[in-house]
């Protein structure tokens, strides 16, 4: 088996960093449980965290309360100050109670002071993005030269 590259590395350390960021804020339930980051002689790292449950494939099939639900999960997290960049349906999964967690931290940064829900350019596309839950408008969204993983600034 060949050992993990470096990025491979650093977008692992980057996850368990915002995992652990999330823990010293006291904010639970945005993120599937998070044991821990471990790793071997050999360089090999592990991100264990519990079943977080099936990514979304998109936005066209959640409810009108799941959609609120992924919004008020998305502040949360920047009430938190972390910036996600990259808040696709993918990187929300259904866990088995029904309940949604925000996933895939690698481009994510720390300290991010959101400017409000209605300022915040990542919260303004996500709503954007809920309130266009028909599929060929969320493809044009996600896969369009206009979505760009987001920056530091709002």
């Amino acid at each position: 088996m060949e050992a993990q590259s470096y990025d491979n590395r650093e977008s692992i350390r980057q996850e368990s960093l915002v995992h652990d960021y999330l823990a010293k804020s006291g904010k639970n339930g945005i993120t599937p449980r998070y044991y821990g980051l471990f790793g071997n002689s050999r360089g090999t790292l592990v991100l264990v965290l519990g079943n977080g449950g099936i990514p979304l494939e998109s936005f066209e099939n959640i409810t009108t309360e799941e959609a609120q639900m992924i919004l008020e999960k998305a502040a949360e997290l920047h009430s938190a100050g972390i910036l996600h960049r990259d808040l696709r349906p993918r990187n929300f999964v259904r866990d088995p109670a029904g309940d949604l967690k925000i996933i895939d931290f690698h481009l994510a940064t720390t300290g991010h002071r959101c400017s409000g829900k209605d300022r915040c350019t990542e919260l303004k596309r996500l709503r954007n993005a809920l309130a266009a839950r028909e599929p060929k408008r969320e493809y044009e969204y996600f896969h369009e030269r206009r979505f760009r993983p987001e920056s530091d600034s709002d």
